[in-house]
């Protein structure tokens, strides 16, 4: 599936803010409340609260300056979905309702259990908006030009330190539960039994499927102490036995990579992309700028301004 396109930077927000807005004239806490009115759009206050509940984990945007910032925050995201629902509407873009189950039925798998019906819908209209967001954007850069070879190069010696492959490092691993049962995976490989076939074995993570293979990775990712011990030892060497969080760790070191200076040949493709990707967000976010300046918004001060307590 393609990545969503990042969120406008916050230029946008001060655009929206900047606009000529007028005070709506309900004040009541109701859900049906209108907080916003964009292009004659309502937004209304029970949706910013459903959004605003979202942020239940952190007690301290109870407080009023905290909470009516989160708001206008918040108030600010739904004008720019808003704005760009609207913006897709106008030119007969929308989500693919086969794409849109798939990504629910992923969102699914994720949480292990179907969500009741109400959040079924937020989470629906969530992966709806995104997926239109989605085409608008590419709709948008349908004549974006890609980055010439020069400027790929301009890139490439402008930015030497982005270049440079850190030292890598190809292991082998099982993980157990006990010493006990390390030691006696261990005493099993110094008799010549397969690593792949102790690794079905005895390991207890899914990397078991991959025969404990974790290709080539750099420092930073495994456990401090286990590092200080592997990146020590030669292709083809045993680790004693590490134990960490995780467990009790049986290495066999694979192989290993040097820390280097990459060539342009080997990063071009990164840079392509890299470049087309910003050319992309460049032309997105002008055009979109525009569009936010040229949008009618209106806003309810005065329902900003009572605390909203998150629970």
């Amino acid at each position: 599936m393609t990545a969503f396109p990042k969120k406008i930077n916050n230029k946008f927000f001060i655009l929206i803010l900047a606009c000529l807005f007028s005070i709506l004239g309900c004040s009541d806490q109701t859900g049906n409340t209108v907080v916003a009115r964009v292009n004659k759009e309502d937004i209304l206050l029970g949706t910013l609260l459903q959004r605003l509940q979202e942020y239940q984990f952190d007690p301290s945007l109870n407080s009023p300056t905290h909470n009516y910032e989160l708001k206008k925050t918040i108030l600010n995201e739904l004008i720019q979905e808003k704005i760009i629902l609207q913006l897709a509407k106008q030119n007969n873009l929308k989500a693919n309702p086969i794409e849109v189950q798939k990504v629910l039925q992923m969102t699914y798998a994720e949480h292990g259990t179907e969500p009741k019906r109400d959040e079924l819908d937020y989470i629906k209209n969530k992966i709806v908006y995104q997926l239109t967001a989605n085409e608008l954007y590419n709709w948008v850069n349908q004549d974006t030009k890609q980055p010439s070879s020069a400027e790929m190069q301009a890139y490439f010696e402008a930015h030497p330190e982005d270049f440079i492959q850190d030292e890598q490092i190809r292991i082998q691993q099982i993980i157990v539960k006990n010493k006990e049962e390390a030691q006696k995976v261990l005493t099993e490989l110094k008799g010549n039994v397969p690593f792949e076939v102790l690794v079905k074995k005895y390991s207890i993570l899914p990397e078991s499927s991959l025969e404990g293979d974790t290709g080539f990775v750099g420092r930073g990712m495994f456990d401090e102490k286990m590092e200080e011990v592997i990146y020590k030892l030669s292709p083809n060497s045993i680790a004693p036995i590490i134990q960490t969080e995780q467990g009790y760790h049986i290495v066999k070191i694979l192989d290993k990579k040097q820390s280097k200076e990459l060539t342009f040949d080997e990063v071009k493709d990164f840079i392509f992309q890299n470049l087309l990707q910003q050319k992309k967000e460049d032309t997105y976010n002008q055009w979109l700028e525009q569009k936010i300046l040229q949008t009618n918004i209106e806003r309810n001060h005065a329902i900003l301004q009572q605390n909203t307590t998150i629970s």
